[in-house]
């Protein structure tokens, strides 16, 4: 399957494919190339080194209150009050 769609305000298109006989998973390396003009920092999440990250950022989703979640991430918090954002540093 493919999805694609166009960012109107930047004017930029992406392009998804999703499973294939190529590709196993939704989520771990489920692309084979990233093709653009723009250049930037990006958080690649289906690389398999994301992992760990993916696995945190579930665990902070689905048992932290959403208040602790945003209180974490105010800026100069520097010790977290959510107990998995605790045992994640």
């Amino acid at each position: 399957m493919v999805q694609q769609g166009m960012n109107e305000a930047n004017r930029y298109a992406r392009r998804y494919r999703w499973l294939g006989e190529a590709v196993n998973s939704f989520v771990n390396e489920s692309h084979s190339a990233i093709l653009s003009q723009a250049r930037g920092q990006a958080l690649n999440l289906v690389a398999s080194e994301s992992n760990p990250a993916r696995t945190t950022i579930t665990d902070i989703a689905t048992n932290q209150k959403p208040e602790h979640i945003l209180s974490d991430l105010k800026i100069g918090n520097s010790e977290p009050t959510s107990p998995s954002l605790s045992k994640h540093q």
